[in-house]
């Protein structure tokens, strides 16, 4: 008889898990019940699923249709079974936006506080700080505070303080370096926050189409 349809099952929303450095963990949909206390979510494929730490901050991004969703931001709190379960943290967004690196490129350049300056590559950047290379043979020093060009900010590049916290071995004559932005005022941090959402969209939107 044609009088009653079948009722399609509900469809649940599907999120991208991802590290506090953009990459993706696994591709999962989201299961917890309104009792429960933290977002639950079933991976259903993930090439980095060794990589799926406990206590590490992560982020659940929607995809597909669920695109229209909040990301959320928070803590590893198990990993059983397949199911993730991720401890939302307290804090505010932009204490939040701190604890994610986009890996990104760009060629620029640090000034020295006495004159001079160094050509630099980034390797990523956050609301917080950057992370670069450069020549072994330049004048940096743990604590040193210098000035770093930002060419990923619109409407214009940005030039920040930026206060060297350590640096480590990466190639042959070339040493990585992480610093931590100083003294900024809001109008900068909003546009370190606005490039570092959009490099980050694109790469999850990169990882969407390769599904």
């Amino acid at each position: 008889m044609g009088f009653f349809k079948r009722r399609r099952k509900a469809t649940r929303p599907v999120y991208l898990i991802l590290d506090r450095d953009s990459h993706v963990l696994a591709k999962c949909e989201r299961v917890d019940k309104e009792n429960d206390e933290n977002p639950r979510f079933r991976v259903q494929e993930g090439n980095n699923l060794k990589k799926i730490v406990i206590s590490e901050i992560a982020q659940a991004a929607p995809s597909g249709e669920s695109a229209d969703g909040e990301s959320i931001i928070g803590r590893i709190a198990s990993y059983q079974n397949g199911i993730i379960v991720l401890e939302p943290l307290r804090e505010s967004g932009s204490a939040l936006r701190r604890h994610f690196r986009v890996p990104v490129m760009f060629e620029s350049y640090i000034y020295y506080p006495g004159g001079g300056r160094d050509a630099i590559v980034s390797a990523d950047l956050s609301c917080g700080g950057v992370a670069f290379y450069a020549k072994l043979n330049n004048n940096l020093n743990i604590h040193d505070i210098i000035e770093i060009a930002i060419p990923v900010t619109m409407p214009e590049p940005l030039l920040v303080s930026c206060d060297i916290l350590r640096s480590m071995p990466y190639q042959e004559n070339i040493l990585k370096f992480a610093g931590q932005f100083q003294d900024m005022i809001h109008d900068q941090e909003a546009m370190i926050q606005e490039a570092v959402f959009k490099i980050q969209m694109d790469a999850i939107w990169a990882a969407r189409q390769a599904d």
